[in-house]
């Protein structure tokens, strides 16, 4: 069989996305198989109390490893929570035979050095029908799903509770103090860098995002050029329960809709907002008469891809098991 270079899996795996990039994982090997743990000293406890994030978050790097490792000629074999008394062993993955990838596993993995978390304004081209359906037929990942938000109440009823739990988030003192705590001046190994979080000037837009302390000026001065009427398309990621499994399965459905975008030259950003808290989290299922749970609120379309951000390197994140 074909060895591994885990260092260069693991970098690979690390450049999933994950909530306020915190990176919170690590990955232990021994022998023929490697551990997937959460690193809960990266937890978010104001935005993420129960961990939901952060084991989603956990669950793209997972796809992204999988990828990874098939990228080097193996296939794997993967068990999820194969510990209950062990809450931070969150998947164990047995490298299985040679493989070779399939085309739809090619384009994902060519297109993880190149996905990125775009903040800034989208084209005001739509993305083609096709290309949506193209975007939610994947059936690699059990019990998750993509569902666009496309019926017009549907889509009144988000933007509002998306208004309203970003201006709770961010009337809460903690919330705040944490998105500080992330925030990175320059270039840095983690967190969201200036970079990352444009200006919201010049820009029609009917999603709150994510500020992350900048704060909004939507005026527009003589000689500006006009402002970007966006129409994105906003894509829940869900799972049909809500246990710790389906919120690692929904993080490795949104790590190949967000790879497959990528190939496509589709960017994205997340709107969560509206879910990081149970209760505008119910609304959401109530009004939009979901069956599941939404995992994850994104906006999609055409856009200038975002410089990468930061990540840890592989000596940080991954250690050999030597028994």
């Amino acid at each position: 069989m074909k060895p591994v270079d885990w260092t260069a899996a693991v970098e690979l795996a690390s450049r999933a996305p994950s909530v306020h990039n915190t990176q919170p994982w690590r990955f232990v090997t021994s022998g023929d198989g490697v551990e997937l743990r959460a690193d809960r000293t990266r937890a978010l406890p104001a935005l993420d109390p129960t961990g939901r994030q952060l084991v989603l978050s956990c669950g793209a790097a997972l796809e992204h490893l999988r990828l990874a490792l098939l990228a080097q000629g193996r296939s794997v074999e993967i068990e999820a929570f194969p510990s209950p008394a062990d809450p931070d062993l969150l998947a164990r993955m047995a490298l299985a035979g040679d493989a070779t990838p399939d085309p739809v596993d090619t384009e994902l993995i060519r297109a993880i050095p190149i996905r990125t978390t775009v903040r800034a304004p989208f084209d005001p081209r739509p993305i083609p029908a096709e290309i949506v359906d193209d975007l939610r037929d994947d059936e690699v990942v059990a019990d998750a799903w993509v569902m666009p938000v496309t019926r017009p109440d549907d889509t009144i009823a988000l933007m509002v509770l998306l208004e309203h739990a970003d201006a709770a988030e961010q009337a809460d003192p903690a919330y705040e103090q944490e998105v500080r705590q992330w925030r990175r001046e320059g270039s840095a190994p983690d967190g969201i860098p200036d970079a990352a979080v444009p200006a919201t000037e010049q820009r029609h837009i009917s999603y709150i995002q994510r500020e992350f302390g900048a704060h909004a000026n939507t005026g527009q001065t003589a000689g500006e050029s006009p402002a970007v009427d966006e129409k994105p398309l906003i894509v829940i990621v869900g799972t049909t329960n809500d246990r710790e499994l389906d919120w690692l399965n929904a993080g490795r459905r949104l790590a190949r809709l967000q790879l497959r975008a990528a190939s496509l030259g589709i960017v994205s950003s997340p709107l969560n907002q509206v879910i990081d808290d149970p209760t505008p989290r119910q609304q959401l299922r109530a009004q939009l008469g979901m069956l599941g749970w939404p995992q994850m609120v994104l906006r999609m379309g055409y856009g200038t891809a975002a410089p990468a951000t930061g990540r840890r390197p592989a000596e940080e994140v991954l250690r050999t098991d030597p028994t």
